[in-house]
């Protein structure tokens, strides 16, 4: 509560949050994690993004009123999950990159907006005694045949899984059906 003064005293535009928090290896968040960003969001917070459980979990937008009456759309990221990582289990190989936009409203409040986001994988190859990793965009090397990096057969059903969790996980990709499930 200390941070947030602080940083509505310097009367920003936004103001985001980033915690390290949650369970490890849980994909949804837990109650200590939703009482933490509750807090945040009363006191003045606009987006909260997560870490720490190595795994994604579900993003949300929705209006929320804080104590100081400010009622607004508001964005938590519970978990953005793994950017990059050595771990091969289910789950923690996958991740999202989050796209969201901050716009100036009629009122002239600034808000979260558009949220998106892009399936990633993490692929560990062989390279000698040393493993080279490269984060892809599971659209972009789903059809392993156009791939620049071509995958093996193990690899890409493993991909392809992943972005089955995601897409189950986080609902569809595209900003218009965030707005629409934000709205409900």
């Amino acid at each position: 509560t200390e941070d947030l003064a602080l940083a509505r005293r310097k009367k920003p535009d936004v103001i985001m949050v980033f915690l390290h928090f949650g369970e490890q290896y849980q994909r949804a968040p837990n109650a200590r994690q939703r009482a933490t960003v509750e807090l945040a969001f009363r006191e003045g917070a606009d987006v909260v993004l997560g870490s720490h459980p190595h795994v994604l979990q579900p993003y949300e937008l929705r209006t929320i009123k804080d104590r100081f009456g400010r009622e607004k759309p508001r964005l938590v990221a519970w978990s953005l999950g793994n950017f990059v990582s050595n771990y091969r289990m289910r789950f923690a190989d996958g991740s999202a990159i989050l796209h969201f936009s901050l716009v100036r409203d009629a009122a002239g409040v600034t808000v979260p907006t558009d949220v998106s986001y892009t399936p990633i994988w993490t692929y560990g190859e062989r390279d000698g005694d040393k493993v080279r990793f490269h984060v892809l965009p599971i659209e972009r090397f789903a059809d392993n045949a156009s791939a620049a990096l071509k995958l093996p057969g193990k690899a890409l059903r493993r991909m392809l899984l992943s972005l089955a969790d995601t897409e189950a996980l986080l609902g569809p990709r595209d900003a218009a059906a965030t707005r629409a499930r934000a709205s409900r």
